[in-house]
């Protein structure tokens, strides 16, 4: 994961993520695509974090997923539903690829200034991995330049 930003940085979920899907068993990683695949297929957020406990993800990070994402408490210009139907559909499209090109996925998170309601999951089939590009306002609450 690229970083930029110093409260980007403090994002663990992602690096958890990206060392879920990072392992060299060929057949393991393909089960993790099915198995991510099936159940953000089904819709159901719970069962997505049930999935992401076994990347690690524990329950407080749940949590905030809920509240600050899909709860838009840090993107509250976010019309309702789109960043739940944005991760579904663009996580879907993600791991399916990487899982037809046999890749280790990565994350970016850009930062679209002027654009409160932003809010976007896509990738890009690279060579050696899928990254997954997650774009959201600049104008989040604690969203300061880091010294680095």
């Amino acid at each position: 994961m690229w970083r930029k930003r110093g409260f980007l940085a403090a994002i663990d979920e992602l690096r958890l993520i990206e060392a879920w899907y990072g392992t060299d068993d060929t057949e393991e990683l393909i089960a993790r695509y099915d198995a991510a695949i099936e159940v953000l297929s089904e819709g159901n957020v719970d069962e997505w974090l049930d999935v992401a406990r076994d990347a690690e993800i524990g329950d407080d990070s749940a949590d905030a997923f809920r509240e600050n994402w899909l709860g838009r408490a840090h993107l509250p210009e976010v019309p309702d539903g789109k960043i739940e139907a944005s991760f579904r559909d663009g996580l879907i499209e993600a791991h399916a690829a990487a899982r037809e090109a046999g890749l280790k996925t990565s994350f970016v998170v850009a930062m679209l200034d002027n654009a409160p309601d932003a809010f976007a999951v896509d990738h890009i089939v690279g060579v050696n991995a899928v990254t997954i590009v997650i774009s959201i306002s600049a104008g989040l609450p604690g969203n300061e330049e880091s010294p680095e």
